[in-house]
């Protein structure tokens, strides 16, 4: 098994495009609190394959993407600090959850959607895990595509914490962060499907993004100044 590590931190290449639902003028999949699926094909490269490879396939996709008017992205993302990854790099795949039906029903029901499957199968083998993700934070600059940082943090409900005092206390941090410059997007996931007891860390995952590294050093710094005291507030009380 691929082992997925907690605490990680990622160097991400966006693809594609977001889509515009009406959000003070900006392009989202989903509102603010409201599912959106996400697809993590976690991969390792076979023999002499390379990212080269990879990014050729993907540029088919988004043609595909955009003919069928999906409008959702994809994201290449490799391990920046990690300590026994186990994998070269993960895939993430955002769409609403209509689009990932018909996305998914075009790649396993036609022969276009078999060849660009087999072609993937030629130079990785991945594992994968499909998870409703509920948007909570988010800044304008997350909207623009090229090279940033992310982060992933697996967590488990402490035992009498319901997931609506769970809920409430993320919906809570956002509405605190909601000027912070420092976080681009922050996300709360579930895995719904391709994942079982114990193979992640945890029973749902935050995923953070973050515009550079110097944003992320930025703000591990106001963790360190004095932010760890909201930081220890959630972890002493609703999650470990």
């Amino acid at each position: 098994m691929i082992r997925v590590m907690t605490g990680m931190v990622f160097a991400c290449l966006l693809a594609g495009t977001a889509s515009a639902r009406g959000e003070e003028g900006a392009n989202w999949l989903v509102p603010l609190g409201s599912a959106v699926s996400h697809t993590a094909h976690i991969c390792q490269l076979k023999d002499g394959a390379t990212m080269e490879d990879i990014a050729r396939i993907d540029e088919r996709l988004h043609e595909t993407l955009r003919d069928r008017s999906v409008t959702g992205l994809r994201q290449i993302v490799t391990p920046l600090f990690a300590v026994n990854a186990g994998y070269d790099y993960l895939a993430f795949m955002w769409s609403t959850w209509e689009e990932f039906g018909d996305l998914w029903n075009w790649i396993t029901g036609t022969p276009e959607g078999q060849a660009m499957a087999h072609a993937w199968d030629d130079y990785e083998s991945c594992e994968a895990v499909v998870s409703s993700v509920f948007p909570l934070l988010r800044q304008a600059a997350q909207e623009v595509s090229g090279p940033q940082v992310a982060t992933a943090e697996w967590c488990t409900r402490k035992d009498g914490i319901s997931q609506e005092q769970l809920g409430a206390k993320h919906r809570s941090i956002a509405d605190a962060n909601r000027e912070n410059p420092l976080v681009a997007w922050w996300g709360v996931g579930y895995p719904q499907g391709g994942a079982r007891t114990g193979a992640f860390p945890g029973e749902f995952f935050h995923l953070v993004t973050y515009r550079d590294m110097a944003a992320y050093a930025r703000a591990k710094l106001a963790i360190a100044d004095g932010g760890w005291r909201e930081r220890g507030d959630y972890y002493s009380a609703y999650a470990d």
